[in-house]
């Protein structure tokens, strides 16, 4: 599994290398993936699909410094330079989705082209995102509707909230 976890890794931060400067994002080098049960390693310009490996891996990526802590103003800076990424990478096809699968640490991650977003997360292949991207959310919906009642963002391209 581990070598499929990182082949999409490898893939998904190419992607956002891509829009990394004009967003306000440092995102790593991915330099290659190392597939220790096949003695092979996996370029950045090599396309592999990731249902067909498993076994044993690892990725070899630029170093980064990080902080362990980060200010609220910094915290405000990275969602809207997470905004900015989303209206930035649009979709070849104008479609809502991804041109692969990755992964939310050990669990696939089904990407399919969709023609809105609501059947994107709506939508039985997107079940595990669901599950994992939305139940620890329920606290924090709460605890927004505890102070703004029940005002509703216009859309979900409104980051007037940030």
């Amino acid at each position: 599994m581990a070598l499929s976890m990182f082949l999409a890794e490898q893939r998904s931060l190419n992607v956002l290398r891509k829009y990394a400067d004009s967003c306000g994002f440092i995102v790593p080098k991915p330099y290659f993936v190392y597939d220790f049960e096949r003695g092979r390693k996996y370029t950045i310009n090599e396309f592999v699909s990731t249902a067909e490996h498993s076994g044993e891996a690892m990725l070899v990526m630029e170093y980064v410094e990080m902080k362990a802590t980060h200010t609220e103003q910094e915290e405000h800076e990275f969602a809207r330079a997470l905004a900015r990424l989303h209206q930035h990478a649009l979709s070849p096809n104008k479609q809502f989705g991804f041109e692969f699968d990755n992964f939310i640490g050990k669990t696939l991650q089904k990407n399919p082209w969709t023609e809105d977003w609501i059947s994107f997360f709506r939508d039985p292949g997107s079940a595990t995102r669901i599950s994992i991207g939305f139940a620890p959310a329920n606290a924090l919906v709460a605890k927004f509707r505890a102070s703004f009642g029940e005002r509703k963002c216009r859309s979900v391209a409104d980051t007037s909230i940030l």
